[in-house]
């Protein structure tokens, strides 16, 4: 929730207006005019301010440098690589793993009358979506692990590639989680694949930087759990027929950053990976 919340607070800098994605901005709109839930509603009138935006960003800032220039990173990477993909196959199935409230959902399912979305999320994250007027006419909806692989193999068309979409998923799942997640979507596979992932390399990260992302998480009421370095999760991933097709390292992030005016100031080990699988037979 707080990662979408500060990228709609991104919407009101000037310094980061050239990150931003235009097309989402109508829907974080709505995310801040929502009014049924009064934390959120509170939280995004404070974004609202100014002098207020300013204090929260320095502080964001001062204690984990680096640390909004990743989010708008993670969010320009997911958007533009599904919108190749949805030019290159005009139309694909979509599966977000725990999206929160990121709109990127709504938008595809909006964007294209051949995208198929599957979201996997909490009861309350939906309902706060439903209040702020997203509809769900066209996404299906599932709130376990179980039953969004059961409504895939029933609803998914394997004419279209099927697009993975694990922003953070994987920091809160723990080895076996991870081992057993990635041996059940493959088995359910039956057109090319795409996983798109953030990934926090926390064995080779910077102490304090991992030290300062389990604090806030842990403050928030969740846990990173993900031991695997980023080379024992690419690895995991190959022995699935998975080959790795974009790898944005920190120095490329960096020079990406830099494109946008907004310096070079990023969270350590923090990498954007694109994986591909092609169809059996």
């Amino acid at each position: 929730m707080f990662i979408s919340l500060k990228y709609s607070g991104l919407y009101q800098e000037v310094s980061y207006q050239n990150a931003m994605i235009p097309e989402l901005k109508i829907y974080y709109d709505k995310l801040q005019n929502q009014r049924h839930h009064t934390i959120l509603h509170w939280l995004t009138s404070l974004l609202s301010a100014h002098s207020i935006r300013r204090v929260l960003k320095y502080t964001n800032e001062f204690v984990l440098p680096g640390d909004l220039n990743h989010i708008a990173l993670r969010k320009w990477f997911m958007f533009h690589q599904i919108q190749q993909l949805q030019e290159k196959h005009n139309g694909l199935n979509v599966v977000f793993l725990g999206s929160g409230l990121d709109p990127l959902t709504h938008y595809l399912a909006d964007a294209h009358q051949n995208n198929l979305v599957f979201e996997l999320d909490s009861k309350p994250v939906i309902e706060i979506k439903q209040s702020a007027g997203f509809s769900f006419d066209r996404i299906r909806i599932s709130h376990t692990i179980s039953d969004l692989l059961k409504d895939y193999s029933t609803y998914s068309i394997s004419t279209f590639p099927t697009v993975f979409v694990t922003e953070g998923f994987w920091d809160y799942s723990t080895k076996d989680q991870i081992f057993s997640m990635i041996r059940q979507l493959t088995e359910r596979l039956y057109s090319e694949a795409y996983l798109l992932t953030t990934y926090f390399n926390f064995p080779e990260m910077n102490p304090y930087h991992a030290g300062t992302i389990k604090k806030s998480t842990a403050s928030v009421g969740e846990k990173i759990k993900n031991p695997l370095s980023l080379n024992q999760f690419t690895d995991l991933l190959c022995t699935h027929g998975f080959e790795k097709s974009i790898h944005l390292s920190p120095e490329k992030l960096k020079n990406q950053l830099l494109s946008w005016d907004l310096g070079d100031d990023l969270i350590d080990e923090f990498h954007l990976l694109g994986f591909r699988k092609k169809k059996d037979g």
